[in-house]
């Protein structure tokens, strides 16, 4: 999760739904020794829609095409992450795997190196689930 000190980050991100949870990617702040779960997506480069950044990211870290549906709604993100403070504007939208088999309960993999686990996970959104950004809970998806 990469930002620059003193710069708004633009971002889109997915809700993509499977059997009442949420696709989600799992990651770990060490400074503060707290797991948590963010939607999946990326920065917004210069040029490219949210739409397309979604396309994109999909591409990117999965593998997989998916269509985007309608937009939820923006959200504001001010956050401190590994004892750095970001700032996010997140473009939220729902989503949906352009192929239905890879609707799994193993979630979907990653094909991307580095990443924490080797797939994102459907995860429920239980009031004690650390989802980020946290304005997300508000578009009520």
């Amino acid at each position: 999760m990469p930002f620059a000190a003193n710069r708004i980050r633009p971002l889109a991100v997915a809700v993509v739904r499977y059997e009442g949870k949420v696709l989600a990617v799992r990651g770990v702040d060490r400074v503060k020794n707290q797991e948590f779960f963010r939607l999946p997506g990326g920065g917004i480069e210069f040029g490219e829609t949210a739409e397309q950044t979604l396309q994109r990211e999909f591409a990117e870290e999965f593998g997989v095409e998916i269509k985007v549906g309608r937009r939820l709604g923006v959200a504001e993100n001010i956050f401190c992450y590994e004892g750095k403070n970001g700032h996010e504007i997140v473009f939220v939208f729902e989503a949906f795997l352009a192929d239905e088999k890879l609707y799994s309960p193993a979630g979907l993999p990653f094909i991307e190196p580095g990443m924490e686990d080797p797939a994102a996970r459907w995860v429920a959104l239980a009031p004690e689930t650390r989802l980020y950004p946290e304005a997300v809970r508000q578009l009520n998806f």
